[in-house]
């Protein structure tokens, strides 16, 4: 019985116990900063000329202007960096969407056909894979891309 007593007793003081945990913890701010950097000069193809690019302050919006293309076939490439230099890896949560270029002509019809029916956009990896919904750049990582603007051969 005294066995009993003295376990009992010992396993009583054991579960009362407190547990005491003292320190210190600290915690890195997370920085977000993706955006755009190395755009080189647009590489045209066929009869087509290279237009002018331009970022925003921010390095976060790509603008694409005055690329002219003459002939079915003509092919203008924009070639640029995208680059994670946050401290977190940032993952795509939806393909990218590229806005619909606008086109200009003396004959504004045909201009708005040719947009519309006959000019393909495509935003790529520069090895030709697609960018997809899922993809990561980890922090630090920068990866290349491709915008090709190109009509279509008759």
């Amino acid at each position: 019985m005294v066995i009993c007593v003295i376990t009992l007793t010992v396993a009583y003081a054991i579960l009362i116990q407190n547990l005491d945990i003292n320190g210190v913890a600290s915690v890195k701010k997370s920085e977000w900063n993706i955006h755009f950097t190395n755009v080189l000069s647009p590489q045209a193809s066929g009869h087509a000329t290279g237009g002018n690019t331009t970022l925003n302050e921010k390095k976060t919006v790509l603008t694409i202007t005055d690329g002219t293309f003459l002939a079915p076939g003509d092919k203008i490439v924009y070639t640029f960096d995208i680059v994670n230099k946050g401290n977190i890896p940032a993952i795509l949560s939806a393909a990218p969407v590229i806005s619909t270029p606008t086109c200009t002509s003396t004959d504004t019809v045909s201009a708005t056909n040719i947009c519309a029916n006959d000019l393909v956009y495509t935003l790529t990896y520069v090895d030709g894979s697609q960018i997809n919904n899922g993809d990561t750049l980890a922090a630090g990582e920068t990866k290349k891309a491709k915008l090709t603007l190109s009509l279509k051969n008759e």
